[in-house]
């Protein structure tokens, strides 16, 4: 059965002659009001339908910050994929921004024309208005800007066609859209009850967001100790933030059900190696909280990492283990983890899981400071009364080759985004 949104399927049955032709009229202000945003979703409709001088059109408007800042890489994507499909027009805008643009740049240009070209393989499917996976898809790609040009108006009508087809994570986009107010009127009862819709047919998004909001008391009917159910559920089913919810709830609670217990996660002190270890070691909850980390690092996750090596160097949740300890800490510190970084110089100048290496100490002190960590300097000025001039030097110069490489990285990685 079709169930496309009405507005949305004029825009796909209107002839695309037509439709560009008015997409162009609305850009130009031509006997109509100009309007930038909406002619840039006609022509975002007009290029999914497969309209090349659509793409060319769409360039131009971040090349010259029509409607909108200005993006040279968002407008080289769309040149460059006019180009391909025979716009000639667009070749000298290419050239001249390929000029411009880095490696790293070029590299995430190529990753936005290869998302256009999925969003308009999914559109394919979505545009006959039977597959809510596909409606569902393409919304949350105009929803993030993901290959196309944000339109929030379009994305929550692509999940309500969706939602027609009863596919669980519409009900759950559409839930968070309307919480935050994007493309429809902001209501959390109404996005409240999406979300409820969306759990009961298996989105462990909307389980978690069903949790967030009821820990902390927008849902006033429920017990913020409630929460824990959802969050659980979602971190079983692989969902990254309940993992480290859970995990962090299980660490400092005995009671889940009393929020005056609720954690403060940004009191770093109460992670800190050097300040004592909780007594409820090997408690239910500190075992829960270790699987759940567990989980969460296995995804990759630098601060579960931390939280893992943490455990296991105080032996909450497991045998006390210093060797894994620093493994965990590792991982973390190479991503940048301060803390991690930290109590990796501690266990370096302690010989704990590792030898007694004041220069590698002083290196992962040092770096933790540099990367903010509030105890690393007083660390790294005890140690130095221990060390001679040169291994100072040497674990200064180990330091700045490490921060050298990382914030290369990340610099890179700031360009991308």
């Amino acid at each position: 059965m079709r169930t496309l949104d009405r507005g949305l399927e004029q825009l796909l049955t209107i002839d695309l002659r037509s439709l560009y032709a008015l997409a162009h009229k609305i850009f130009e202000g031509k006997d109509i009001q100009q309007d930038y945003q909406k002619a840039c979703r006609l022509f975002c409709v007009a290029a999914l339908r497969g309209e090349t001088r659509a793409l060319y059109r769409l360039g131009l408007m971040n090349l010259h910050a029509h409607g909108r800042v200005r993006n040279r890489l968002r407008a080289f994507m769309w040149l460059n994929l006019a180009a391909g499909f025979g716009a000639a027009e667009a070749v000298l805008d290419v050239r001249r921004l390929d000029a411009e643009l880095s490696h790293t740049q070029h590299d995430q240009a190529k990753k936005l024309s290869s998302a256009f070209l999925k969003a308009k393989e999914c559109f394919e499917i979505a545009q006959h208005g039977e597959d809510g996976k596909a409606m569902n898809d393409i919304g949350e790609m105009f929803m993030h800007a993901d290959g196309l040009e944000q339109d929030f108006d379009l994305a929550v009508a692509w999940f309500r066609s969706a939602i027609r087809q009863d596919y669980a994570e519409a009900y759950y986009n559409l839930g968070y859209a309307t919480e935050h107010g994007r493309g429809v009127q902001q209501d959390l009862d109404a996005a409240i009850i999406l979300y409820n819709q969306a759990s009961d047919r298996g989105s462990v998004n909307a389980q978690y967001q069903l949790a967030c909001l009821i820990e902390s008391g927008a849902i006033p009917r429920m017990r913020p100790g409630l929460a824990i159910g959802y969050y659980e559920s979602a971190a079983e089913q692989g969902h990254l933030a309940a993992q480290l919810r859970a995990g962090a709830w299980f660490k400092f609670l005995d009671e889940p059900d009393h929020p005056a217990h609720t954690p403060d996660l940004s009191e770093q002190k109460r992670n800190d190696l050097t300040l004592g270890v909780a007594t409820r070691k090997h408690s239910k909850n500190m075992m829960k909280a270790y699987v759940y980390y567990s989980m969460a690092a296995a995804q990759g996750d630098a601060g579960a990492e931390c939280q893992v090596g943490l455990m296991a160097a105080q032996g909450q949740g497991i045998a006390q283990n210093f060797t894994l300890a620093a493994e965990w800490f590792l991982m973390a510190a190479k991503k940048g983890n301060a803390q991690a970084q930290f109590n990796l110089g501690f266990l370096y100048s302690h010989g704990q899981g590792v030898d007694e290496d004041f220069i590698e100490a002083y290196k992962w002190y040092k770096i933790s400071d540099a990367c903010g960590y509030v105890y690393a300097k007083d660390s790294m000025a005890l140690l130095n009364s221990k060390m001679d001039e040169v291994d100072v030097e040497m674990a200064d110069w180990r330091g700045a080759n490490f921060l050298h490489a990382f914030v290369k990285v990340q610099a890179d990685e700031n360009l991308i985004s």
